[in-house]
């Protein structure tokens, strides 16, 4: 739950990056960073942002360059994982524990040096800012565009089942993060492509949330079948 990390918040908590399924993109959160992508492509914003510790919640997001710094890091890194399975690809040591998530939201963590979390933050506020003033002179039309319309239109407490390949990473790189609550569902995992839309009905059906399914036609056609149940649905999709 987005609530469990409140204490984490504010000058003196970590920069939290967060996945492009992450409750926190749509939750009140000042240090969450979402254009860690646009970041970390920086060699000067890298030197200055190194962290005296990591800690990953589950898998990782899917940005080869996120994992790319984090495998150069030379830090301790703490992987938590409620189910008790591997989640970790990465070469560099790291230490796996076996926690509920909503157990963290009692962990103190030191406080940050809140100049270091105010680089990140600023960072944010300025990658966010440019594009923003892209997409509003953008008057032609790309899938990332899409995905940054639906997070200023979707309705506050809707859900958003995400297909694999591009319209998870366009989430992931344009998405604007709010405290609307809407959710946000994917498939992971190599076989991600199947059962998307199955999974956009399973979310619709016997929900008072409207959901809704962003996909490309290859994702949607592998799973077309899924159709077959459509005059069961007892939802909005």
């Amino acid at each position: 739950p987005a609530g469990t990390f409140d204490k984490w918040s504010g000058e003196n908590g970590p920069p939290i990056l967060c996945d492009a399924l992450s409750p926190l993109r749509d939750y009140t959160c000042p240090n969450r960073i979402l254009r860690f992508e646009n970041l970390l492509r920086d060699d000067g914003f890298r030197a200055l942002a190194q962290p005296d510790a990591i800690i990953q919640l589950g898998p990782l997001p899917t940005s080869k360059t996120l994992r790319a710094w984090l495998e150069e890091l030379e830090v301790p890194r703490a992987v938590i994982e409620p189910r008790d399975r591997k989640v970790d690809p990465l070469q560099s040591p790291s230490s796996s524990f076996e926690v509920d998530y909503p157990s963290l939201s009692s962990l103190d963590l030191p406080p940050c040096d809140s100049g270091w979390t105010s680089l990140w933050m600023e960072a944010e506020s300025q990658v966010d800012s440019k594009l923003d003033d892209f997409f509003e002179r953008e008057n032609g039309w790309f899938e990332g565009k899409i995905a940054h319309l639906l997070s200023l239109h979707l309705p506050a407490g809707s859900q958003l089942q995400v297909a694999n390949s591009m319209p998870i990473r366009d989430v992931e790189w344009f998405w604007k993060g709010s405290d609307h609550g809407r959710s946000l569902f994917g498939n992971r995992g190599v076989n991600g492509i199947d059962g998307t839309l199955g999974t956009a009905v399973g979310l619709a059906h016997d929900s008072s949330k409207p959901t809704f399914l962003l996909t490309g036609e290859l994702a949607f056609l592998h799973d077309s079948n899924a159709l077959l149940v459509a005059p069961k649905l007892h939802g909005s999709l």
